[in-house]
């Protein structure tokens, strides 16, 4: 985990995942390094980092993406195509949208996929 960009300790869930989809690249001989889960200022009142400056440090670290998952926020795709745009990053780094949401049953979850902002 020593590339990644977490605003706090990652879950044993994240890790595994991390763990198969290394194992998976490097059987395919291409490892691609996402960071699944980091949070903005700009939408997330616990993160203390602006989300252009998180992607300039994904790339210094030599990451191959980010997957935004501020809380109960959906970074709309023109948004994510402005932040491609003023960080200056390249076509090929991967800037998703996801979501960390709180809920009654599980605490707070992660989303990818969605369309749509879950309320609290």
């Amino acid at each position: 985990m020593g590339r990644s960009i977490p605003t706090k300790k990652a879950t044993l869930h994240q890790v595994a995942i991390i763990l198969w989809l290394g194992y998976k690249c490097c059987m395919m001989k291409h490892i691609s390094l996402i960071e699944i889960h980091c949070h903005t200022k700009e939408h997330s009142p616990c993160s203390e980092i602006h989300a252009k400056d998180l992607i300039s440090k994904a790339i210094d670290k030599r990451l191959n993406g980010v997957v935004l998952t501020d809380h109960h926020y959906l970074w709309g795709e023109n948004e994510l195509q402005e932040l491609r745009e003023v960080s200056g990053c390249r076509d090929d780094f991967v800037v998703l949208s996801g979501q960390e949401v709180t809920t009654r049953d599980f605490d707070d979850v992660l989303v990818y996929g969605a369309s749509e902002c879950f309320p609290y």
